[in-house]
């Protein structure tokens, strides 16, 4: 009982710390911090899914009385499919972490930029703000011109 308690609390304590963590890491400014722990949690999960359809391959054969058994047939008949059935679903079981995590970083990147002043706007306004400069420049050197055939004409 004593073992079960402790082994749930450390569980819970990783759990906590790897959501904080993710947390922290997706409000830096630098975007590609958040997605640190989102590719570790794939890699393994690929790495688990390799170990599990290639370790048959290469696998000890248990001999019993009389006959060969290869254990990892077994398993996956035991599951009740083939072995493309198996690898999609340790995928989709593999990969949980990766999507919350991966949620967890989108949510709080739109959270941040939501935060900050609109940085596209505040480009667009400085280009009609040039533009306008621009403009009133082109008028006043018009003006000029107008000015100086006036006065030449005089």
């Amino acid at each position: 009982m004593n073992n079960v308690l402790t082994s749930l609390v450390v569980i819970v304590l990783f759990l906590v710390g790897s959501v904080s963590l993710q947390i922290y890491l997706s409000k830096k400014e630098n975007k590609w911090l958040g997605i640190i722990l989102p590719c570790i949690t794939f890699a393994v999960s690929i790495a688990n899914i390799l170990g599990a359809t290639l370790c048959p391959l290469f696998s000890a054969q248990v001999v019993q009385s009389g006959g060969v058994i290869v254990q990892s047939v077994e398993a996956v008949k035991a599951i009740g499919g083939d072995m493309l059935s198996v690898v999609l679903y340790m995928f989709m079981l593999y990969n949980m972490p990766t999507g919350i995590l991966i949620l967890l970083y989108k949510s709080y990147r739109i959270i941040e930029n939501t935060k900050k002043p609109d940085v596209i706007n505040s480009h667009e306004k400085a280009e009609k703000i040039r533009k306008n400069v621009d403009s009133i420049l082109r008028q006043e050197q018009r003006e000029q011109r107008r000015c100086k055939t006036q006065y030449v004409e005089l």
